[in-house]
C-alpha cells in the first residue's frame, strides 16, 4: 500500500468484509470520512449500490458524532447562517440548511435541515442544558426565524447582527429612499439621464473608497437632484 493512500480490498478480504455487515459499514465510513473517497467509488469496489453504502456511512457517521462528546467544547458565541444545501428534482427545488458555528474558533458545530425557527430551536433543546446556558452571544443574519430562535430558546444571549447583512440592509434603505424621492419629484422610475439614478451606485459606496472626482460628482448631483436633502441625509452625504 502506498503511504497516504486509502487501503484497498483484495478479492479475499472483499468476500470477508461483505459477509460481515457491521464490518463493511465501518470500513465504508472510514473510506469516505478519513480518506475522502466518494461514495460511488466505495460502492463500485464493494460491488453494491450507491444507496447501500450511503446509508451505512450516514448510520455509522451519526454514531461516531454522538459518541464524540468532546468534539465541541463550551461555546460562548454561536452563529447561525442559512446555506443553500442542494437543488433537487427536475425543477431544481432549493433545499436549505442552517449551519451552527462556534464564532470564536470558526468550527462548524452542526448542520440542521431547513432554516425555520422550529428546526433550529429543536436542535438547541436537544443539547445539554449547561452547554446551552454557557452561550452568551448569538450572531445571525437579521432573518426573522433566527431572531425568534434567540428570543425563545436563548433569551439571555446578546444578539449581534452579521456586519455584511447590516451594511446590505442599510444600502437597501438608502436605495429605497432614492427611488421614493425620485418618483415624487419626476413621477416615473429612474432613467439613465436622471441625476439621482446616475449616482445610485455611488450612494452605497463608503466615503473612504471614493476619490475626489467621484465625491465631487456625487455632491453636485445630490444638490441638483435632491433639493430637500432627503437622500443626502439618508446616505450621510449631506455634509460639505
Amino acid at each position: 500500500m502506498v503511504a497516504g493512500q486509502p487501503p484497498r480490498l483484495t478479492s479475499g478480504s472483499l468476500l470477508r468484509v461483505r459477509s460481515q455487515r457491521p464490518r463493511v459499514g465501518r470500513w465504508a465510513t472510514l473510506q469516505v470520512g478519513r480518506y475522502r473517497r466518494s461514495v460511488s467509488s466505495v460502492a463500485a469496489e464493494l460491488g453494491c449500490e450507491w444507496h447501500t453504502v450511503n446509508r451505512a456511512v450516514i448510520a455509522w457517521g451519526h454514531a461516531l458524532l454522538d459518541a464524540d462528546t468532546g468534539r465541541v467544547g463550551r461555546v460562548a458565541a454561536v452563529g447561525l447562517d442559512e446555506t443553500l444545501f442542494v437543488r433537487c428534482g427536475r425543477w431544481e427545488r432549493r433545499v436549505w440548511a442552517t449551519s451552527i458555528v462556534d464564532v470564536d474558533t470558526g468550527q462548524l458545530i452542526d448542520i440542521v435541515p431547513g432554516r425555520t425557527a422550529t428546526a433550529v430551536t429543536g436542535w438547541f433543546d436537544r443539547q445539554a442544558v449547561d452547554w446551552v446556558q454557557h452561550i452568551t452571544h448569538g450572531v445571525f443574519d437579521l432573518s426573522g426565524p433566527y431572531r425568534k430562535v434567540f428570543n425563545d430558546a436563548l433569551e439571555w444571549v446578546h444578539q449581534i447582527a452579521d456586519p455584511f447583512n447590516v451594511i446590505r440592509a442599510a444600502n437597501q434603505r438608502v436605495d429605497e429612499c432614492r427611488r421614493r424621492v425620485h418618483n415624487d419629484m419626476l413621477g416615473h422610475r429612474g432613467r439613465k439621464d436622471d441625476l439621482l439614478y446616475r449616482i445610485r451606485r455611488l450612494l452605497t459606496v463608503a466615503a473612504e473608497n471614493l476619490d475626489t472626482n467621484a465625491t465631487d460628482r456625487l455632491r453636485a448631483r445630490l444638490a441638483a437632484g435632491d433639493p430637500h436633502g432627503v437622500v443626502g441625509v439618508g446616505s450621510q452625504r449631506s455634509g460639505p
